[in-house]
C-alpha cells in the first residue's frame, strides 16, 4: 500500500512532508523497485528450493501459480516504469499496463497467500 501514496493527486504523504506530488514520484519509483526486488529473490528462492513444475501449481496452501501471475504483471511494470524512453515515449501504454496490471497483482498476490492482504492493511 505504501507503493501507492507517493503517486496518489492528493497524497498524505505529500501534505505530511508539505511538498508537491512530483516530487513524491521518485519515492514511488524507489518503493516499487524495492517490491520487485523482494518479490523476485522470494521467487528465485522458492524456484530453487522447490523447482520450477511447483511454481506453476495451484493447490494447497499456497497457490503457486496466482504467486507466479503476480510476479509477472510486477516484472511488467517493473520494466516499462524503469526505461525512462520507453515510458516517456509510450506514456499511455505505461499508464495502462500500470492501471490493469497493479490490481491484477495485487489480487492474485492475495490468491497465492490470504496473509498478504494483512502487509497491505
Amino acid at each position: 500500500a505504501f507503493v501507492l501514496f507517493p503517486v496518489l493527486r492528493v497524497s498524505p504523504l505529500a501534505a505530511l512532508l508539505g511538498t508537491s506530488f512530483e516530487r513524491t514520484v521518485p519515492f514511488h519509483r524507489w518503493l516499487g523497485r524495492l517490491l520487485f526486488a523482494l518479490m523476485t529473490i522470494h521467487f528465485a528462492g522458492m524456484v530453487a528450493l522447490k523447482g520450477g513444475q511447483e511454481a506453476l501449481q495451484w493447490e494447497g496452501e499456497k497457490n503457486n501459480l496466482a504467486g507466479t501471475i503476480s510476479w509477472i504483471c510486477t516484472a511488467v511494470m517493473a520494466v516499462t516504469g524503469s526505461l525512462p524512453g520507453l515510458r516517456r515515449r509510450n506514456w499511455e501504454l505505461f499508464q495502462y499496463l500500470h492501471l490493469v496490471l497493479f490490481p491484477v497483482a495485487i489480487i492474485f498476490a492475495v490468491l497465492h497467500d490470504v496473509r498478504t492482504a494483512l502487509y497491505m492493511s
